[in-house]
């Protein structure tokens, strides 16, 4: 629907891999796994910010001891295991989610853009235990 703004989806990158048409056109994806992902909580404009509703997602099953007694109350009133990643998403009042429903990959649409973003780790190569763990640079010893 134009105009309407959907809920999001919480997502491990497993990699990026080729894929052909049936043309023979190659195509660089990127896999991404979407892991026990549910609805967890809505919060109408009113009570967000006065221009858009908000639903809160979770993603990845985690043990309730690695969680607080005020974050499982969340989790309690959704009706969902305790979740690993929790992340907010700006939602129209026309595509409003009830909490507890599972969200998989099929939310989205063959050919439909989505909006990435991500936390990542900068490989430094050579540098990386030296700046990592604060190492000193070897000595420079001559060959002969």
């Amino acid at each position: 629907m134009q105009g309407s703004r959907r809920v999001g989806l919480i997502a491990l990158k497993l990699g990026m891999m080729p894929i052909w048409t049936k043309t023979g056109e190659k195509h660089v994806v990127t896999m991404l796994q979407v892991q026990d992902c549910h609805v967890l909580k809505y919060t109408p404009k009113e009570e967000h910010d006065g221009i858009s509703a908000a639903l809160v997602v979770g993603a990845k099953n985690v043990s309730p001891f690695h969680r607080t007694e005020d974050s499982m109350e969340m989790f309690r009133n959704a009706g969902v295991p305790p979740k690993q990643k929790i992340t907010f998403f700006k939602v129209s009042n026309n595509a409003i989610i009830k909490p507890g429903t599972p969200l998989y990959a099929a939310h989205f649409r063959p050919g439909q853009y989505v909006d990435v973003t991500a936390k990542t780790y900068v490989n430094l190569s050579e540098h990386g235990s030296v700046l990592t763990f604060s190492l000193d640079y070897m000595p420079f010893l001559p060959l002969h």
